[in-house]
């Protein structure tokens, strides 16, 4: 562990049909995806967080100088008071998200501003981020193969130069990702959001910038989550929805890049409905905000 820049996530595996929630298979998926975006990027360190049964298994995974593994246990989580009151851990058994993980992002990304002093650039990354159904063939080693295998999670585009301009794009400030929610809608939003231009739906797979900045905004998410769950006896919202309506009450403390559409040129689906070439002449895909950061 060495750089100026550190990038937080997280593996669980086999939640789904838990009282945690979260999405079926995905094991094959993380794995191989953030051990491309780890071996491409070298100059930045990763934390990795995981169960404490998977322990083990994910530091033979990812056995590299630049990664600190570190054992949570999602059923002792910060928010547990909250959980323990309010959860639906019925519903949460056939759902396909955690909010045990979406809440602890903020958590151990303070962690490590603490833990780990000696960072200036803080971001948590999904580990499922590197893959074909978010980057298309022309950057994958995979290259349009029926079945690429592990090359569907190669990516050229995850490197240290996306890093190094990932940290010049934010400067002082916090990166945030926003998806076009009013043409191209994607999520509904708080109710307090409602003041504001509803534009904008910030994502929960890549964010974060300058320590200091960082810092203030795990400290600020943290007790409005707590307080919100409090307030309304019940988790519905997701850690997406409570960034939107923290990058609208902190818009001068943000940069943001934009994108229209998580469908690219590969894996477009309603081609019979509206041509892929009309469908993309006026919409941005999720990757082209990878390609700017080349």
């Amino acid at each position: 562990m060495r750089g100026n820049t550190v990038f937080v996530t997280c593996i669980y595996n086999n939640l789904y049909g838990t009282e945690l929630g979260g999405r079926n298979n995905r094991q094959h998926h993380y794995f191989h995806s953030l051990n491309n975006i780890i071996k491409k990027t070298p100059n930045s360190d990763f934390i990795i967080y995981t169960s404490p049964d998977e322990y083990e298994d994910i530091k033979l995974s990812f056995p590299y100088n630049n990664c600190k593994i570190q054992q949570y246990d999602l059923n002792n989580n910060y928010f547990q008071k909250e959980f323990d009151k309010y959860k639906d851990r019925k519903s949460a058994q056939t759902s396909d998200r955690c909010f045990e993980i979406q809440y602890s992002k903020f958590y151990w990304m303070y962690l490590a501003l603490y833990d780990e002093n000696i960072y200036k650039n803080i971001y948590w990354i999904d580990a499922g981020l590197s893959y074909s159904g978010l980057i298309p063939d022309k950057y994958l080693e995979c290259k349009g193969l029926s079945w690429g295998g592990d090359d569907y999670y190669k990516s050229e585009l995850f490197n240290d130069k996306f890093t190094s301009n990932l940290n010049k794009f934010t400067k002082s400030k916090i990166l945030f990702i926003a998806k076009e929610n009013m043409k191209n809608f994607w999520s509904q939003e708080m109710v307090e959001y409602m003041d504001y231009d509803q534009q904008h739906h910030i994502i929960g797979g890549l964010f974060g910038g300058r320590r200091s900045k960082v810092l203030s905004m795990t400290a600020g998410l943290i007790p409005l989550i707590k307080a919100k769950i409090n307030e309304e006896k019940t988790i519905q919202w997701s850690e997406e929805q409570f960034m939107t309506l923290y990058y609208y009450l902190n818009k001068s403390r943000a940069r943001i890049k934009t994108f229209d559409t998580w469908w690219h040129e590969n894996n477009y689906a309603n081609a019979e409905e509206i041509p892929s070439d009309i469908y993309f002449s006026d919409k941005k895909s999720f990757y082209n905000i990878l390609e700017e950061l080349q």
